[in-house]
This record gives C-alpha cells, sequence and structure tokens, in this order.
C-alpha cells in the first residue's frame, strides 16, 4: 500500500481513478523522476510559503521531523491546546487520513478546545483557487473533526497576491470528498476497475509513462488529441476502444450517438485515420507566406523576466541563426533591444512563434523598454501561431499539437533528452549560480531547437499541401 492517505491525494484521486490504482498496486520503478523544472516550481511554491509565514506575526511552527508524523500529530494538539493565533505546519491524522496544513487560523466559535476553534488556510502559488484546491482544503477540515468535536464549515486559500479567499464548504464539495474515500476503499480492495485514461493531470503524473506505454500497447483512443476521460467512456461504450476502429466508423453517424457537431467528430475519425495510417492529411488549405522573409521566434523565461530570444530568418534561400542571450537578469533590456534592431531590417515579413505565448512578453517588454519600433512593429502585426495554423489546417499522426509532439512526427529530435521550457527555465537559474559554461551552451541549442522545430514543421506542411495539391 501507498502509505497514508493525503490531500494531494485525494485530489488527484478525483482527477484519475487509476492514478490511485497504480499508488497500491503499480511498479514503483516505473515512476518517472520529478523534472528540473517541476522541481523548481516545488522550491519556488516553499519559497513562497515562508515568506508569507514570515509576514505572519506570532506564527507557531509545529516542530517535527518528517516522518515521524506521530509525534507531529502529538505536538500539533498540544499547541492547539494553548490556542494560539496562528499554527504553521501542523500534522492531523484520523485513521490512515494524514494532512499537514500550511495554516491553521484561530477564530471564535466553542469547540473541544475551549472557546475557540480553527480553520485550515492553504498557502498557493496562483491567483486564483483552483477546484484541486478546495478539496485539499476540505480534507484538513475532516481532519480538524477529532480534535475539534465538529467539523470546520469553511476554511481559506491564500493566494500570490496576498488575499486569502474564503472557501465555504458547500454539501457538493462534501459529497465528492465522501466519493473519492469511497473509491480509494474500492480501489484499496479491488473491488473498483481502473484503466489509465488520459486526463488533465497526465502531464504532471509521475505515472504518465506506464499510462502511454499501455496506450501504445493497446493502440487506445487516447492516443488522439482532444480524447479525455468523458470522450474515451463514450466511444468505448459503443465498443470503439483503438485508433484503428475509430478510423473505421461514419463521422455523421458517430455524431448522433456523441451528440456533438459533426465537424468535431469528423476531425477525431481523420485523426484516429492519420494515426492508423501514420500519414498527414490537409484538412483545409492553407496559404502559406512567399515573397518575404520569414522568421521563427521562441523565447526563454526565469520567472517574469525574459532571458533568451532565439530566431532563425529565411529569406531567399540564405538562413540565419540568432541567439540573444541575458548572461544575468539585469540584461534583459539589451538583448530585446538587440533582437528589435535585429529583426528591424524587413518592413515586411511574417515571424511564427509556437503559441502566442511570447506575444505577452513582447507587450511587456516593449512597455517596460522601448526600442526599435520598426521591429516591434513586425512583431506585433505579423506574429503568427504556427501551432493554431498547422492545427487549423492538418490532420497529423500525433497525441496532440504542442510543438514536443508535432516536430518528432516530421523527424526532429531535440538534443537534449530532458528538453523543456520549465527544465530550461531550472538550467538557468543553475547557471546563474554556477556560471557552468556547459549549462549556458544547453540552454541555448536548446531554445534554438525550439526555432528549429517551427523551421522542420513549416517546411514538413509545404510539402504535403503540395503534394495534396498534386493528387
Amino acid at each position: 500500500m501507498p502509505g497514508p492517505i493525503t490531500p494531494s491525494k485525494i485530489a488527484n484521486t478525483r482527477e484519475c481513478q487509476h492514478y490511485y490504482y497504480l499508488e497500491c498496486f503499480g511498479d514503483r520503478a516505473g515512476l518517472r523522476e520529478i523534472s528540473a523544472g517541476e522541481d523548481l516550481r516545488i522550491q519556488a511554491g516553499r519559497e513562497y510559503e515562508k515568506q508569507v509565514i514570515s509576514r505572519i506575526k506570532g506564527a507557531q511552527t509545529i516542530p517535527w521531523e518528517y516522518p515521524d508524523f506521530k509525534t507531529g500529530y502529538l505536538k500539533t494538539v498540544e499547541v492547539l491546546k494553548k490556542g494560539p493565533e496562528w499554527i504553521h505546519s501542523g500534522v492531523l491524522l484520523s485513521r490512515n487520513l494524514l494532512g499537514i496544513p500550511d495554516l491553521l487560523k484561530r477564530v471564535d466559535r466553542r469547540s473541544k478546545l475551549g472557546n475557540y476553534s480553527y480553520e485550515p488556510i492553504d498557502i498557493k502559488g496562483h491567483k486564483t483557487v483552483q477546484n484541486k484546491d478546495t478539496l485539499q482544503l476540505y480534507s484538513y477540515a475532516y481532519l480538524l473533526e477529532t480534535i475539534l468535536g465538529y467539523r470546520p464549515e469553511q476554511g481559506g486559500i491564500y493566494l500570490n497576491t496576498g488575499v486569502i479567499e474564503d472557501i465555504v464548504f458547500g454539501d457538493k464539495l462534501k459529497a465528492d470528498f465522501e466519493q473519492v474515500l469511497e473509491q480509494m476503499k474500492n480501489i484499496e480492495e479491488k473491488k473498483l476497475k481502473t484503466s489509465p485514461i488520459r486526463c488533465s493531470a497526465c502531464d504532471t503524473c509521475q505515472w504518465n509513462r506506464h499510462c502511454s506505454d499501455e496506450w501504445l500497447k493497446t493502440d487506445h483512443v487516447c492516443l488522439l488529441p482532444k480524447v479525455n476521460a468523458s470522450l474515451a467512456a463514450k466511444l468505448t461504450s459503443f465498443g470503439i476502444s483503438t485508433c484503428r476502429a475509430l478510423s473505421q466508423q461514419d463521422a455523421k453517424v458517430l455524431s448522433e450517438k456523441l451528440k456533438q457537431k459533426f465537424e468535431t467528430t469528423d476531425r477525431l475519425v481523420r485523426g484516429a485515420k492519420a494515426r492508423t495510417e501514420n500519414k498527414s492529411y490537409v484538412l483545409l488549405e492553407p496559404e502559406f507566406p512567399s515573397g518575404m522573409p520569414v522568421y521563427f521566434y521562441d523565447i526563454e523565461t526565469l520567472g517574469p523576466s525574459t532571458v533568451v530570444h532565439g530566431v532563425i530568418r529565411l529569406h531567399k534561400g540564405k538562413r540565419e541563426e540568432k541567439s540573444f542571450f541575458a548572461e544575468s537578469v539585469d540584461e534583459e533590456e539589451k538583448i530585446w533591444h538587440e533582437f528589435l534592431d535585429y529583426i528591424s531590417q524587413d518592413k515586411k515579413a511574417i515571424v511564427y512563434c509556437w503559441t502566442m505565448y511570447e506575444q505577452g512578453h513582447a507587450r511587456t517588454l516593449w512597455a517596460k523598454y522601448g526600442g526599435n519600433e520598426a521591429g516591434y512593429k513586425l512583431i506585433e502585426q505579423t506574429l503568427t501561431d504556427q501551432c493554431k495554423f498547422a492545427r487549423d489546417h492538418f490532420i497529423l499522426p500525433c497525441r496532440g499539437y504542442s510543438i514536443k509532439q508535432v516536430a518528432p512526427v516530421f523527424g526532429f529530435h531535440w538534443q537534449a533528452e530532458d528538453a523543456g521550457g520549465g527544465n530550461c527555465e531550472a538550467w538557468y537559474g543553475r547557471w546563474l549560480e554556477t556560471g557552468d559554461q556547459e549549462l549556458r551552451k544547453k540552454i541555448i541549442e536548446y531554445n534554438l531547437d525550439d526555432v528549429r522545430a517551427m523551421e522542420v514543421i513549416d517546411c514538413a506542411l509545404r510539402k504535403i499541401s503540395k503534394e495534396s495539391n498534386a493528387s
């Protein structure tokens, strides 16, 4: 068994029951390691928690050492009986459930402790409350019941805006919590059969490689873009669980069964066909820019700062790669101006990025630093989402339309095995600390690989379109 049930396990199980099955019975050798980017986010969350706690006067931190939860619980109860205004890092236990709320806040309400009580407060490094947050918060209220003599009816989420948003525990949340606990019990007792189905937590789940391998072995419909747990369940109920079976369906008939638009179902069936045949198709005849320079553009960031601009310029058979690298975060303005000066050589061009992530950063940089007006005009007026262009015009044999999914279809692979934007942010942070030139080189090459991938995709899509027109 995977040890005590925690609020995060409860929240994860609500999203994916198969996650908890694997926690209970999966071979833990199949767990992937936490990436550098994920570790960076974890460390950032811990640092934010420290900052919040430092601002709360009189917050009493419970002294205990992991994994001695029992001692931590006993010490927490001792402190609760003394009634401080705030308690940090207390340990709550109830049967096989364990929770460590970031904060417990004293409130005026009679409880088993006396003429006061406590409500849980969870510190989160995001701007708005998420569904996962509320379920975790309610878990702490559930754990407090044996100590207080009643279950708190509300708690709070301390957001990165500095605001504590009150969360009232409604009937639906309570029902969701009880349902998940029952599901977990049934999974433990092998009364509930689960299967690997794609969900919104897949990208960050450490079991995701296990599930991906299962999909590949079975040709599962979860290998297709936009197929989530709900759609996969509907398709399976109609006897359609594989990409091959889906590729053979009549889209009009299936759209009526699924009660969704024909265009959506038609794309789904075509996607299954592309996957089965390992072939790309034109969905809508594209129009590619011609007679002008084409740029492929990507940035790397460290927190809110833009620290690398990578670009490839193609025009009249000539190709040029450029990288603008900030030797420190203070050089953000310098490399922004250098990048604008470089692209200002063209009055007319098109600039591709993958999704419009770069647009928001470019607007922020322009507002902060200004720069070459001609260069910024090119960005503001011609920046084009290559991901949307590919998705709108082509059916590709891939799991999704992220650049890491699309580029390998056309034979492109990143030099770094751990390639990823979050990891690159971690590399840059380590480079600032160590000055390791190999890390610097890795960051630049990763960034240029992103724009090289965009170039490869553009070339491939043009070829597919040309072949389609010739047939």
